[in-house]
């Protein structure tokens, strides 16, 4: 099913991560070493119960349609949340927020933030998401909850979340404003020489690919902010003074989680499906020999050609991201980019703003991304880009796989560039929640705010549109994928070259035997 796509979906590591949002943090809060508490018997249930009342009764036609869909606040749980905010419906998938309180950090605002903007790459919440039936279990097949799930990685694996954390440039500002921009992605495959930054193919979904990086980042700030005002039912109220002694913690983990979308699209390698020739280049040549070597896969096993680029893709995007951490590409710049950080922040503290910092960050940064994987291909060892050679996250030294020097100096430059702007749009993102927070007290700010939410009711039905349309031609469900292939050309020709040769060297003896006159 998928024609081009990248096979790992993890952006910076999770130290730059980390880095990047201890950066951030200490540059705008004033009490990055504040005690947050984390009770243990935290009840998530009534917080969605709440969370239901406030987007249900948020007075627009997004939130009738959300009571239609959710009319009883006792059905809004878990599993139908997860369905409301894209999130994986897997049982086997418990995501911090929705699941369970998190509370594995050291107890501070700063760490629980740092801790936080590494977790949706560890609890999974955009893995493996398949469409479901009324029974709440997977339907057979297996069918994609969304289908645009297959054109940037599939459905199994950490591939599978790529679709959440890449930000492609047919996708300005999420769910709110797509359907309103004409797309800006082409297939031709001369875009991969002229404009491969605006290069991508799509076999699932017309119009794509699609991918969610800024729906997940505003949404995640957007439940940051309500969280911040969930009363405790025993004093009543919403006073930000007076919260559920969870609210704090619950909406420093959204903000975290909305924080590590907004860096995921400040990396050049989420903002490009393919991103440069060199690419598909690597990726053919290794399939071609491969394919002459086993006879066409007769006598061999053949992956397909796109498993052979997908695989160069993942091997780049890996090892680059691998680099960085090893480089420690924002500690480098801390000076120019906290300086950067608060130019960026200057002026805002408004929503409409900070929902866009995903947006912002990915336009910035995707001209580089053509530039990053040309230079990562010549940087990296050569069996880094050798047919069959799947790197795997975390079980490599990615300066040991470093073969050229100047070129690793430019990813690194690169790496470095783009994590200023992560910073910067990381501190846009925690300043808006500094000064929007107080205010959610207010009944028509809240309102507001849970009003943008209700709008994600759109979201869902685009997705069950695709999802109607791609089960039209595919009732049976996804093929099975990664299975060898067999080209029948290929061991035609080579046995026709064969023939040649044998008729030629069967001449050639005839000649050498002819009888001289």
């Amino acid at each position: 099913m998928t024609l081009v796509a990248p096979s790992a979906a993890l952006a910076y590591g999770s130290r730059t991560h980390r880095t990047i949002t201890h950066e951030a943090v200490r540059a705008v809060l004033t009490w990055p070493d504040e005690e947050v508490a984390c009770p243990e018997d935290t009840d998530l249930g009534a917080f969605l119960r709440w969370l239901h009342g406030q987007v249900a009764s948020a007075g627009t036609p997004d939130a009738a349609e959300f009571r239609r869909r959710w009319p009883d606040a006792a059905g809004f749980d878990a599993f139908e949340a997860k369905g409301f905010l894209d999130l994986t419906r897997d049982p086997g998938v418990r995501v911090a927020g929705v699941d369970f309180l998190p509370c594995d950090d050291d107890g501070t605002a700063l760490g629980l933030l740092a801790t936080e903007s590494v977790r949706p790459d560890d609890d999974g919440r955009n893995l493996w998401r398949l469409a479901v039936g009324p029974d709440r279990r997977p339907l057979a097949g297996p069918i994609p909850e969304d289908p645009i799930a297959l054109d940037l990685g599939g459905l199994d694996g950490l591939a599978s979340q790529a679709h959440a954390h890449y930000l492609l440039a047919e996708n300005p500002g999420g769910w709110l404003a797509r359907g309103e921009v004409a797309p800006r992605l082409t297939a031709s495959p001369l875009a991969l020489w002229r404009d491969p930054a605006h290069f991508a193919v799509a076999t699932a979904v017309p119009g794509g690919p699609f991918s969610l990086g800024a729906d997940m980042a505003m949404e995640h700030l957007l439940l940051a902010l309500l969280a911040r005002a969930w009363p405790d039912p025993e004093r009543g109220g919403a006073h930000p003074r007076r919260p559920l002694p969870a609210a704090k913690r619950l909406s420093l983990a959204f903000l975290g989680h909305a924080l590590h979308y907004v860096q995921d699209a400040s990396d050049p390698l989420h903002t490009v499906q393919v991103g440069d020739p060199c690419v598909v280049w690597h990726g053919m040549s290794g399939f071609v020999w491969r394919a002459l070597l086993t006879a066409g896969g007769y006598t061999g096993p053949l992956a397909a050609a796109t498993s052979a680029i997908a695989d160069t893709v993942s091997n780049l995007h890996l090892w680059t991201e691998s680099f960085w951490d090893a480089q420690d590409v924002v500690r480098g710049n801390q000076g120019w980019a906290r300086a950067w950080g608060a130019v960026a922040a200057a002026g805002r503290g408004d929503l409409q703003g900070a929902l866009l910092a995903a947006w912002r960050a990915a336009e910035a940064v995707r001209p580089w991304g053509p530039a990053l994987y040309d230079a990562a291909c010549r940087a990296v060892s050569p069996r880094v880009l050798e047919y069959g050679e799947v790197l795997k996250d975390g079980a490599f030294d990615a300066e040991a796989l470093l073969d050229d020097a100047e070129a690793g100096r430019e990813v690194a430059r690169i790496g470095q560039e783009a994590a200023l702007v992560a910073l910067a749009e990381s501190v846009a993102l925690v300043r808006a929640y500094v000064v929007l927070a107080p205010r959610m007290d207010d009944p028509d700010t809240r309102r507001e705010v849970a009003a943008l939410l209700a709008t994600r009711v759109r979201a869902i039905a685009q997705r069950e549109a695709r999802l109607a349309a791609w089960t039209k031609d595919h009732p049976d469900g996804v093929p099975p994928q990664g299975e060898p292939v067999r080209i029948p050309a290929v061991l035609v020709l080579e046995a026709v070259a064969v023939l040649l040769v044998a008729w030629w060297a069967g001449r050639q003896v005839r000649r050498s035997h002819r009888p001289s006159l």
